[in-house]
């Protein structure tokens, strides 16, 4: 309902989503173990490009003990319009 029908409507009207999904970052890094962990602020450097490489200190510093490589992130994301194409990965793009 856009913003008029829910004015018209004679009650209060609660709009809920039909489907959920998640989204999560997916990497491949090998010879990287355990899993490593990411905080939203990590995500959004990476996404910005403020965090261009895995070594970079914020993520060393919530993955510690893992020896990570001086190497570059390289961001991939959906090219065809589907449903995950217009969250906010958007920033993603180059």
């Amino acid at each position: 309902m856009n913003d008029e029908e829910l004015a018209k409507s004679p009650t209060k009207v609660l709009l809920l989503p039909s489907v959920v999904g998640g989204v999560v970052p997916i990497y491949n890094l090998p010879g990287i173990r355990p899993e490593l962990r990411f905080t939203s602020d990590v995500l959004a450097g990476i996404c910005l490009g403020t965090i261009r490489n895995w070594n970079h200190p914020a993520i060393a510093a919530i993955n510690p003990g893992i020896s990570l490589p001086h190497q570059r992130i390289e961001v991939f994301y959906r090219g065809d319009p589907g449903g995950t194409s217009y969250i906010g990965l958007s920033s993603c793009r180059k």
